[in-house]
């Protein structure tokens, strides 16, 4: 198996005005529009904001690994910012919007030691474990792409906004989308999604998943197209691990260390990475399930957890406040969020807002 360093080797660059490019943009509009809609100004209009935001169109050859794994699933246009080409291996790290802590550590420490290698991480920008994924690989070079579901002026979740433009930042991050720039993401788009994730990676890990999951339809697109998937054991009483034994019981590869991944050809460098401290689990973590057993101690908070408990005592805050507040980057600020609300601490409010329960 060949590594998908230069997944996307026929890229346009933004404002080439190639004719095929938009051709296939013009298409890709079409195939979408309500009746009585124009589609050469809405073409326009998606340029214009292809050029705010530094954008292109990007194709894949037809000799291409994702091509000849997709066939006639293949995308004719994709739409991309920042920096799409991998120089090294690509790995799908995925799993459950709602993992508990110890899903959300095992998953970006586990980008976090891949990137380091230098190998790209992929996924689809989701709460939970993709973000934490995504958060993980930003801290070494390898990178990190995000295949969204809808267009890249309408990233979803919105409250991952912060997260997507510090994928930007990072020299080897990009966005990735087959939606019109300004396609809102639909229902179908995500399972459409998830078939791209699974096409461009040498192998996708599976942190947790319930059943049925968006993670378990990434795997089992990988599955179709030829792709090793592992998952990661879990509790066996806890709901969001059923999907993971589900596809070791299915032959999924178990993935106990990263250098497990060495057992899929193109990885082999991988052979001699191994959890950081030896791979234990950190004292203190919850359970995944029940109540803690009496007269256990409380587990002390992180410092980052505690600066966003103490400035949510006075109310609900938006992120944008809370970071003024507690001066935490947008990813220390997003990752401390999600811990404290699988810990049951905060609870998001519609509008963005946060507060603490």
């Amino acid at each position: 198996m060949e590594h998908g360093g230069g997944a996307l080797p026929s890229g346009r660059l933004p404002g080439a005005g190639d004719p095929e490019s938009r051709r296939l943009h013009l298409q890709c509009l079409r195939s979408r529009l309500a009746l009585g809609t124009d589609p050469e100004a809405l073409l326009h209009r998606e340029e214009a904001m292809m050029e705010g935001l530094g954008a292109c169109h990007w194709r894949w050859s037809e000799e291409s690994r994702e091509v000849r794994r997709l066939g006639l699933e293949a995308p004719a246009l994709l739409f991309v910012q920042g920096e799409p080409r991998s120089r090294g291996p690509m790995v799908a790290v995925v799993g459950t919007r709602r993992p508990d802590l110890y899903g959300l550590i095992l998953a970006r420490t586990l980008a976090r030691v891949l990137s380091g290698a230098g190998v790209r991480v992929i996924s689809g920008g989701a709460l939970g474990v993709d973000a934490e994924a995504h958060r993980g690989a930003l801290e070494g070079p390898g990178g990190t792409t995000v295949v969204l579901a809808g267009g890249l002026t309408r990233p979803h979740p919105p409250s991952n906004r912060s997260l997507f433009q510090e994928v930007l930042r990072h020299p080897a991050g990009a966005l990735v989308s087959e939606a019109p720039m300004a396609a809102p993401p639909v229902p179908s788009s995500f399972p459409r999604r998830n078939r791209l994730i699974a096409a461009m990676a040498d192998a996708v890990v599976v942190v947790q998943a319930g059943v049925p999951s968006g993670a378990l339809q990434t795997a089992e697109w990988a599955r179709r197209l030829g792709v090793d998937v592992y998952a990661v054991p879990g509790d066996v009483w806890y709901e969001r691990s059923e999907g993971c034994h589900a596809l070791l019981r299915g032959g999924a590869r178990p993935l106990t260390t990263p250098g497990d991944l060495a057992r899929t050809p193109g990885l082999e460098d991988l052979r001699r990475l191994r959890w950081p401290g030896g791979g234990r689990r950190p004292s203190l973590l919850p359970p995944a399930w029940g109540d803690p057993v009496p007269g256990d101690p409380v587990p002390e908070v992180p410092v980052e957890q505690q600066n966003v408990l103490d400035a949510l005592e006075e109310g609900p805050r938006d992120p944008d406040a809370l970071g003024a507040r507690t001066g935490l980057s947008p990813s220390l600020l997003m990752s401390a969020l999600s811990m404290l609300e699988i810990q049951g601490r905060v609870a998001r409010l519609p509008g963005g807002l946060w507060v603490r329960t």
